[in-house]
């Protein structure tokens, strides 16, 4: 077998063993794109949960709470009461009548 022969078979040999490696590099490209992909929108969603968690923060502290918003409650029931309460004396005394009383 003369060298050219020899050469011959060896390139047939390493091509397909080329060929797998172009595949390869080709996929680990597409692996690599993928991941800075994924770490881009990994950083957008990080973003969104920080900005999320701001407004709710904001929320909490800027919003009445219920226990804030009943004792608000309680305090103008008593000021209606008394309010009430001095209407009621001054039409007693002056004997004015109260039409919403029977």
């Amino acid at each position: 077998m003369n060298t050219d022969q020899l050469l011959e078979k060896i390139e047939k040999l390493i091509e397909p063993i080329r060929t797998q490696l172009y595949e390869q590099g080709a996929n680990i490209v597409r692996v690599v794109q993928g991941q800075r992909r994924l770490e881009q929108g990994q950083a957008q969603i990080k973003t969104v949960l920080e900005t999320l968690e701001a407004g709710q923060k904001d929320i909490r502290e800027t919003m009445a709470t219920k226990a804030d918003i009943q004792d608000l409650k309680a305090k103008v029931v008593r000021k209606i009461k008394q309010h009430d309460k001095r209407v009621d004396a001054l039409e007693e005394k002056e004997g004015i009548p109260n039409p919403y009383k029977n």
